[in-house]
């Protein structure tokens, strides 16, 4: 067995009322309704070099989470739902 250094990230957690995640989150609920507690994953993200920056994207309660997995796909349909979440995500983050 061979042993190496590993170097670690701090974990990215920010409060649903911390500025930036309010606005993305109201993206969010307001296109889908979706008033659920937001979804934290602990996967590896940019998000955590650059200061005040947050992963977003959507997952839709409809469809299978295939993040990452083998054959990951998305419909077209939630694709474009995506696309105007992000849109609205933009409008939110620069007003």
């Amino acid at each position: 067995m061979k042993l190496g250094f590993f170097e670690g990230h701090e974990p990215l957690l920010a409060q649903e009322d911390d500025p930036t995640a309010a606005r993305l989150l109201k993206a969010y609920r307001d296109f889908t309704g979706d008033l659920s507690a937001p979804l934290v994953i602990g996967g590896g993200t940019y998000a955590k070099e650059l200061p005040g920056v947050l992963a977003f994207g959507p997952i839709f309660a409809h469809t299978p989470n295939l993040c990452h997995q083998a054959d990951e796909y998305i419909s077209r349909e939630d694709l474009l739902a995506a696309a105007k979440i992000y849109a609205r995500a933009i409008y939110e983050l620069c007003v």
